[in-house]
C-alpha cells in the first residue's frame, strides 16, 4: 500500500508541473460491474450461496482493499475492526472531506493510478463530476445477498440507487434540516413556513449558510424552487439578505453554534453534520414542521465502486457486507445518521435528523442535483459574487 501511495504522489506531481496540458483519459471505458474473479471450490452449495461463498475465499486470496471515506478518523475505527473480525480482510482506509476525496480520484485516474476500491461519501458531485468520465462501476452485479437484493428493505420499497444507471447507491437517509431554532427563544408554532422568516419580527435574528457556495443549503433552495418557482424563490432570498439582515455564513459549524448558544434564535440551511454533532451534545435545537415538503438526504452516505479496482473481490465483499442489516448497524451510527434500511434501529441517532412516519419528502437523487447546479448561479447574483 505505501508503494501505491507513493505512485500516487509521483504521478500527481507529474499532473501538477504541467498545468497546460489536457488530463489523459482513463485506460479503459468503464462503467462496467467489478469483475468476479474468484476460485473453484469444492460445495454443496447452489447459487447466491455459491456465489457469495466463492467471492469471499477470492476476496480473502486478495487480503485487502483501500476505501476512500468522509468520515472523522476515529469514526472509522468501528467499520474497520468489524469487517476485519467478519472476514479477517484488512480495510485500509483514506478519511477527508468528500471534495477532496472526488478531486483525489479524478486526479488519479486521469494519471492511470487505481489503487482506490471504494468510495463513501456525499453523492452529488461524485455522481455529476466522476460517473461521466466513466470512473465508476455499476453496482447492481455486485449485489449478492437477498437482503441486500430485497426491495422491502429499503426506504420506498426499493433499491437505493441515486443515479439512473445505478453506479451510486445512497445507504443513508437523513432528514435535511432547511431550518432549526434555538427552543429556548422560539416557541414550537412559531415557524410554519419559510415564509414566516420575512416577517419583521425576524429581522436581525438569522444566521444563514451561504446558498452559493452549494451543498445542503443550495439543496434547500432547489426545494423552495420546486415548491414556490425560481422567481418566488428568488425574491425570498433577496429579502432575507437584504431587508432580514441575515448574517451569511460559510462556516459549517458557525451557523448551528450560533442558534445552540443562543447568539441568534434562527438558522437557515445549516449543514447536517454539526446539526447532529450539537444535538448529540444536548443542545437545545429544533427544527420546525414547516408547509413545505422536506427532503430526505444520503448527505456523506453514499457508496460507489472504483471501475478499476484492484481488490474487486473485496470491494464486493464489502459493500454486500455495508449494505447488509449487520454491515448497517456498524457503519450507519459511525455516521451517526438513520439507515435507509427499514430493519436497522435508528437508535442513538438524533431526533432531529430522523425521517418521521407518516410524512412526505423530497428524496435526493440525481434529477434534482443536476436541476440545484443549474439554479445556483442565480443565488450566487442574489449574494453579490
Amino acid at each position: 500500500m505505501k508503494q501505491l501511495l507513493s505512485a500516487v504522489a509521483i504521478a500527481m506531481l507529474l499532473v501538477s508541473l504541467a498545468p497546460g496540458c489536457a488530463p489523459a483519459p482513463p485506460a479503459t471505458a468503464p462503467a462496467a460491474a467489478p469483475p468476479t474473479v474468484a476460485p473453484a471450490v469444492s460445495s454443496s452449495k447452489t447459487g447466491w450461496e455459491a456465489e457469495w461463498e466463492k467471492t469471499v475465499l477470492a476476496a480473502k486470496k486478495e487480503s485487502e482493499l483501500l476505501v476512500y471515506m468522509h468520515l472523522a478518523p476515529e469514526a472509522r475505527i468501528p467499520i474497520v475492526d468489524a469487517f476485519k473480525k467478519k472476514f479477517g480482510i484488512t480495510l485500509d482506509t483514506l478519511t477527508a472531506p468528500s471534495p477532496q476525496l472526488i478531486t483525489r480520484i479524478n486526479s488519479e485516474y486521469r494519471a492511470g493510478v487505481y489503487q482506490v476500491d471504494v468510495y463513501l461519501g456525499g453523492v452529488s458531485s461524485l455522481t455529476l463530476q466522476s460517473k461521466p468520465l466513466g470512473y465508476l462501476s455499476l453496482l447492481e452485479p455486485a449485489l449478492i445477498l437477498p437482503e441486500v437484493k430485497d426491495p422491502k428493505m429499503w426506504q420506498g420499497g426499493k433499491l437505493p440507487f441515486f443515479d439512473r444507471d445505478g453506479a451510486v447507491i445512497a445507504w443513508l437517509a437523513i432528514l435535511s434540516v432547511g431550518i432549526i431554532y434555538n427552543a429556548g427563544l422560539v416557541k414550537k408554532d412559531e415557524i410554519g413556513s419559510y415564509l414566516d422568516l420575512l416577517k419583521p419580527e425576524w429581522k436581525e435574528k438569522i444566521i444563514m449558510q451561504d446558498p452559493s457556495a452549494g451543498g445542503n443549503p443550495a439543496g434547500t433552495m432547489q426545494d423552495l424552487v420546486e415548491q414556490w418557482g425560481l422567481d418566488k424563490a428568488k425574491e425570498f432570498l433577496r429579502y432575507l439578505v437584504k431587508e432580514q439582515k441575515a448574517v451569511v455564513t460559510r462556516d459549517q459549524r458557525q451557523s448551528v453554534e450560533w442558534v445552540a448558544r443562543g447568539k441568534v434564535p434562527v438558522g437557515l440551511f445549516p449543514s447536517t453534520a454539526p446539526v447532529i454533532e450539537f444535538a448529540r451534545e444536548g443542545a437545545p435545537i429544533a427544527t420546525p414542521l414547516t408547509k413545505e415538503p422536506k427532503r430526505l438526504s444520503a448527505s456523506n452516505g453514499g457508496l460507489a465502486v472504483l471501475a478499476r479496482s484492484p481488490h474487486p473481490n473485496a470491494a464486493i465483499v464489502f459493500v454486500n457486507w455495508l449494505l447488509s442489516r449487520e454491515g448497517q448497524a456498524v457503519v450507519a451510527p459511525a455516521y451517526g445518521a438513520p439507515s435507509a434500511r427499514v430493519d436497522v434501529p435508528a437508535e442513538g441517532v438524533p431526533e432531529i435528523v430522523r425521517p418521521k412516519s407518516g410524512h412526505k419528502y423530497v428524496l435526493q437523487n440525481e434529477e434534482s442535483s443536476l436541476k440545484q447546479t443549474e439554479t445556483e448561479g442565480e443565488w450566487k447574483r442574489i449574494m453579490g459574487q
